[in-house]
């Protein structure tokens, strides 16, 4: 869940960016970002998250941009799909591996 619902703060339609950003970690990594439980307060300016060393920078840019901790610094739904690491994955043809 997002900082500010953990908190019992009010919140909008960026604690769907955080699960989303949560959820791509999780497809480039095969694991969440966060192995404990973690505490995240309000006056944190981002959360520390490690990277494996395969994830290209805008990938890791990309992510660390939606789970910003302060709702109003997150990516909105529009600038995802604008994003250059987006942008980039759109003109790839991304192969699906099947079993």
């Amino acid at each position: 869940m997002a900082p500010e619902m953990i908190e019992g703060k009010a919140y909008d339609n960026s604690v769907d960016i955080w699960s989303l950003g949560i959820l791509l970690y999780e497809m480039l990594h095969g694991y969440p970002p966060y192995k404990q439980k973690i505490e995240i307060n309000s006056k944190s300016t981002n959360t520390q998250i490690i990277f494996e060393e395969y994830v290209q920078e805008d990938a890791r840019e990309f992510i660390n941009a939606m789970l910003a901790v302060d709702p109003s610094k997150r990516l909105t739904a529009l600038e995802l799909f604008t994003y250059p690491w987006m942008k980039r994955m759109n003109k790839k043809k991304v192969k699906i591996h099947q079993r």
